[in-house]
């Protein structure tokens, strides 16, 4: 029930427990209790008969992991609730009842409660009843495919002639292949308008870009020889050399490499331009201001025309990409995660009696996590608490009331890339906002938080909220006002207290050495004071606090979190090497798995036993470890590098010995590829090299080895019927090269402790006595690559 009155915001808390007959839209940072409001709003409807029926009550969550926490969380409530001796006979009764049938509450994710739809009505969805729902791993694999097959007929048959008109302006169809991916991402989006129409005449300002080689041409005799950090002195040598090589350009292809070398922003350092005393202070700043002012003036302007030239060539392939990639789909019987959506909302839009149907078995929805809802999302809700099942216009829906409960944060709207939109957030509270006072939806704040120690608090809201003393730094904290673009911020008040004696409280900061110029060094250093510090604290038993008081450190203490992915590995690997047992989320840890490139090499070797190049990378790789000297030997007594052949009669022993097992290795695996399942094969072979146990061996071999026993779950899991070892050698590289992004998993007991590193966007919902925000590495600054309107 209440909890105590001290709280700043326990007002809204009750309101959440008692207003049950409203639609209700909670603002709640991380740490502030909103999961607990939330189950607390779910007993509460089932304990007042608010809600009748356990079965009517859907919750709605951003992951699997937050859907069996809230799974959780909601029958230890109801068991607490049920035997509660303060509440009345008849609502202990209720909850108790309720109790016995808790799995008939839908709690899940926004896609499985679209499947559970779905698969009720299939017909009157227009779907195959028996689909197969596909995860975002197999969707892109088979957003590949798509690409690839499109390619490859339109490479047999350019009737309308897109290929060569994409040739013509410069477009490669291996570079656009990313952007299908992302186009793929908004089949809801059927309207992509061009850019409008560049103003001049085109010759003229290409000319311009011989013009401005010539003037750097002329400055060379006074450019200093070595620019040491500075950036643009490089630049003025190399865009004359790039103008020379293309000659007298005339199209905008032709000028695309020398366009992007003038669009970049290179770092000026004045004092090495004036070191040889051949340019003034005053010079080289005008030099400076010259670049600047080509770039938006020609350069920038000359790029955007070209792009604009190429994007409805390129929205054309990628329109036939789609249409292929939908195909396949069809004929798989398939649906990925934004046809679950979008069926979903063509479902209740286009069948009301459906809809009524759906809307009064399912009364009362609650949502978390709303500040990283997909716009269709939004959608399916409000129509599916409209009071009008024939209006299908979502924003003219009026929600009934009492059916929709929705908690987030706007301020934690950070997942944009995948199709979250902070102006669907802005909408939906005020479409449940509107109308009469004593019947529109009430907009509350939580602001005690719970998970921090007020030392933090305090920080955070210093750090974080509105300072209008000081102009500049609107991009870097909260308005005092909300905006389309971001929220005001709400500052955040201590619910719990000092910790009581724990040495280690409160905000620190690890200044970097000025002598540290680049990223890759200040990476490498902070890495290294990080473990360092680690390692220290759990040897020494630092005080943290704990629930009855201070407790010694241990390594699941402590988080890691970076910025972007970028560097991740590299704290990891400073953590492997000091023995700190650790988890990596979100990077690309199984590029760091040695033993995933010598799985490959073996792999190759299997799959063309003719190809003496892939032969020879395995047989002196640590998988068979033959020598050169045992190599030359070999081809000298008249061998060939095909496993098929015999070993030559004159090869004298070790050298036979070692070849002749590789060899006899080599056919036995090609044996097992012929009559077992691809991934079977493979993880039998990996066990008969014995790349567990040497990646095991290796430091961080926990995680080394988790990594590649994860890569063998992969193949399993994206097995074709009649993978080959040659395919299944190109998937092994895309992994190990990035291409797919995977974490590694350690390969003893999860159970075990270990220190937690990852990204910004994998540490939702995730807290940690100490956390590092590590890799302090500059702000990233570029033009938004897509933006998304809708009206």
């Amino acid at each position: 029930m209440s909890g105590p009155k001290s709280l700043p915001d326990q007002a809204a808390r009750d309101l959440i427990l008692r207003e049950l007959g409203r639609n209700l839209i909670v603002e709640a940072a991380a740490g502030t209790g909103k999961t607990t409001g939330m189950v607390g709003r779910m007993v509460e409807l089932l304990a007042t008969r608010a809600c009748d029926d356990i079965g009517k009550i859907v919750a709605v969550t951003f992951t699997r992991k937050a859907a069996a926490e809230l799974r959780g969380r909601f029958r230890l409530a109801l068991e607490t609730a049920a035997a509660d001796p303060a509440r009345p006979a008849e609502a202990r009764a209720l909850l108790d009842a309720a109790l016995r049938e808790a799995d008939r509450a839908f709690i899940g994710t926004i896609h499985a409660f679209c499947a559970k739809l779905l698969r009720e009505r299939p017909v009157e969805a227009e779907v195959d009843p028996s689909f197969t729902e596909i995860d975002d791993q197999d969707d892109m694999l088979l957003r590949d495919q798509s690409w690839d097959e499109y390619v490859n007929l339109l490479h047999a048959d350019d009737r309308d002639g897109l290929l060569a008109a994409l040739t013509s302006e410069g477009v490669d169809l291996v570079g656009l292949k990313n952007s299908f991916h992302r186009f793929a991402e908004f089949p809801d989006v059927d309207q992509w308008p061009p850019p409008p129409e560049p103003e001049g005449n085109l010759a003229e300002r290409i000319a311009l870009v011989h013009e401005f080689a010539d003037h750097m041409t002329g400055l060379h005799p006074s450019l200093p020889d070595d620019p040491e950090t500075d950036e643009l002195i490089p630049s003025y040598r190399i865009i004359p050399r790039m103008v020379r090589h293309r000659g007298r350009m005339t199209t905008l292809p032709q000028c695309e490499p020398v366009l992007s070398q003038l669009c970049r922003n290179p770092k000026f350092v004045q004092k090495h331009w004036v070191k040889t005393k051949l340019f003034t202070k005053e010079e080289a700043k005008r030099e400076k201001e010259r670049w600047d002012d080509f770039q938006a003036r020609v350069a920038l302007p000359l790029l955007s025309e070209l792009r604009r030239r190429r994007y409805p060539l390129a929205l054309r392939a990628m329109a036939g990409a789609r249409a292929v990639y939908d195909r396949r789909r069809r004929e798989l019987g398939a649906l990925n995660f934004q046809d679950l959506l979008l069926r979903t909302r063509y479902l209740l839009r286009n069948h009301p009696p459906v809809r009524k149907d759906f809307s009064d078995r399912f009364t009362h929805l609650l949502v978390d996590e709303f500040q990283d809802t997909d716009p269709i999302q939004a959608e399916i809700l409000f129509l599916l608490a409209s009071d009008d099942p024939n209006e299908t216009d979502w924003r003219k829906c009026q929600p009934r009331p009492g059916s929709l409960f929705v908690v987030g944060d706007p301020k934690q709207s950070i997942y944009r890339f995948r199709r979250a939109d902070i102006m669907t957030y802005n909408e939906v509270k005020r479409l449940l906002t509107a109308g009469p006072p004593e019947s529109a939806g009430l907009e509350l704040r939580l602001q005690a938080n719970f998970r921090a120690v007020p030392a933090v608090i305090n920080a955070v809201n210093r750090i974080f909220g509105p300072d209008e003393a000081t102009p500049g730094n609107e991009l870097l904290r909260f308005p005092a006002a909300a905006t389309d673009e971001s929220p005001a911020y709400v500052p955040l008040s201590a619910g719990r207290p000092d910790s009581g004696g724990a040495e280690f409280e409160g905000l620190y900061r690890l200044d970097v050495p000025r002598d540290l110029k680049n990223q890759e060094s200040i990476s490498a250093w902070e890495s290294d004071e990080i473990a360092r510090f680690i390692s220290r604290a759990v040897a020494d038993g630092l005080p943290l606090p704990g629930a009855s008081g201070p407790r010694p450190a241990r390594w699941s203490d402590f988080l890691i979190v970076t910025r972007n992915t970028h560097r991740l590995n590299v704290y990891a690997q400073t953590l492997a090497r000091y023995g700190i047992p650790h988890q990596v989320t979100g990077g690309s840890a199984l590029t760091q798995v040695v033993e995933l490139e010598l799985l490959r090499l073996a792999l190759l070797a299997v799959a063309h036993p003719d190809h003496p190049v892939h032969l020879l990378a395995a047989l002196r790789s640590e998988l068979f470890g033959v020598s050169d000297r045992d190599l030359h030997l070999f081809k000298q007594a008249g061998g060939r590098f095909t496993w098929h052949s015999r070993l030559p009669e004159g090869l004298a022993n070790p050298s036979a010995e070692r070849i002749g097992r590789a060899w006899e290795s080599l056919k036995k695996f090609a044996g097992w590829f012929a009559v077992m399942p691809a991934a079977a094969a493979l993880e039998r072979m990996a066990g008969d090299l014995g790349l567990l146990a040497l990646a095991a061996g290796r430091p961080g071999g926990n995680v080394a080895a988790g990594g590649l026993m994860k890569v063998i779950e992969l193949a399993r899991a994206s097995e074709r019927e009649s993978w080959s070892p040659a395919q299944l050698a190109e998937y092994l590289g895309e992994l190990a090269n990035a291409e797919e992004k995977y974490d590694s998993l350690p390969a003893r007991s999860p159970e075990e402790e270990m220190v937690r590193v990852m990204n910004l966007h994998k540490v939702k919902g995730l807290e940690a006595p100490v956390v590092f925000l590590a890799d302090p590495n500059g702000d990233s600054k570029h033009e938004p690559l897509l933006h998304v309107e809708r009206g």
